[in-house]
């Protein structure tokens, strides 16, 4: 996953590299030199946002103590200095080292449209792995692509869910300590470091069967039942940790409640808006389905995840009405969207 569009020129190729390239696509000359500290802040934030558009931005680094010449006619008397390049002309220059919003506002102006992610893709093959289970095959997808990316916070993020799905814990936390402070310090990044840390602990606790056994002998005991979930969690079991919580909702509605928030913190699951577009792809997929209606379910969006259940209805009978009644019995009978949807769904199977 080379950066071909981050080059070296110098007076040599300047003609070909920049002005001829610059009719093709937008090109950002960046002047530094290795003594400039200023320069060594603003490179990477360039060299990350320029990553944005590969095929429409390339940028073109001029070392300025070797390419006195070009530095000369263009009138640099300060470095960093940055130039873009369009049609074999410069058209929009700033100085200094400036914020990643700024840059992102002067590539867009000089480009004459938004700068998209192109990552997206690559996240997408990335889940479709996570949901398959073949955390190998993304661990070795992500090494590669993190060394180049060293600041895109959610390659990261992918990258250490692998290691944890392969179960590398020491591995994840040397990789997570690695990490610069700033890096560390963005919530989604503590949210795997608070993931790390429950399987830490997890660890320390009974085998699940044994946690299960204890579980017979004392079924209303919401300690043994919170271990369960959190050892379901820990093993990407997201189902059954969710369901077993679900089971023991009505008699324990306010702690149940507040274990799902704090899980929910450390939740590693794709977004609705990502979820929506799986479903996309693979409209008939009820686990896709059901995994959407729970996140309407957990964020009391009651209305939008029943209609989305009755809409599949028709074609899968017995698993819709099965997990319409989980929902019903949380809310309880007497919750008005229960009664609402409960008429619903007798019109619907009766009709």
């Amino acid at each position: 996953m080379a950066n071909k569009n981050i080059i070296d020129v110098n007076e040599t190729n300047f003609e070909t590299e920049v002005l001829e390239e610059s009719s093709k696509r937008l090109v950002v000359v960046d002047f530094w030199a290795p003594w400039c500290g200023p320069c060594k802040q603003l490179t990477p934030i360039l060299e990350k946002v320029i990553s944005l558009s590969p095929d429409k931005i390339v940028l073109a680094k001029i070392n300025i103590d070797e390419n006195q010449q070009i530095a000369a006619q263009l009138r640099i008397q300060s470095i960093p200095a940055v130039f873009a390049f369009k049609d074999k002309q410069p058209v929009n220059a700033f100085q200094g080292v400036v914020p990643e919003t700024e840059i992102i506002k002067f590539l867009e102006k000089s480009l004459g449209e938004k700068l998209t992610n192109n990552f997206e893709d690559f996240y997408d093959q990335i889940r479709t792995l996570f949901n398959e289970k073949k955390f190998l095959e993304s661990k070795d997808l992500l090494e590669s692509f993190v060394a180049e990316n060293g600041q895109e916070i959610d390659g990261i993020c992918m990258y250490l869910e692998s290691l944890i799905g392969l179960n590398e814990i020491g591995l994840a936390e040397d990789f997570l300590n690695s990490l610069n402070n700033e890096v560390i310090e963005t919530n989604k990044i503590k949210k795997v470091k608070d993931r790390l840390l429950l399987i830490k602990n997890t660890d320390k606790d009974p085998s699940l069967e044994k946690l299960k056994k204890d579980l017979e002998s004392a079924p209303n005991d919401l300690g043994i039942v919170f271990k369960i979930a959190d050892k379901h969690f820990a093993n990407n079991n997201f189902d059954s940790c969710f369901d077993i919580l679900l089971n023991y909702y009505p008699k324990n509605k306010e702690k149940i409640k507040n274990k799902i928030l704090l899980i929910k913190n450390t939740d590693k699951g794709p977004s609705l808006e990502k979820l929506n577009k799986e479903l996309e792809r693979t409209p008939n997929d009820l686990g896709v389905v059901f995994k959407i209606t729970d996140t309407h379910f957990a964020n009391n969006n009651f209305n939008s995840c029943f209609d989305m259940l009755l809409n599949y209805y028709p074609k899968n009978k017995e698993k819709i009405k099965t997990k319409m009644l989980g929902y019903f019995d949380v809310l309880g009978f007497e919750h008005e969207t229960t009664i609402l949807y409960r008429k619903k769904l007798s019109s619907i199977m009766f009709s």
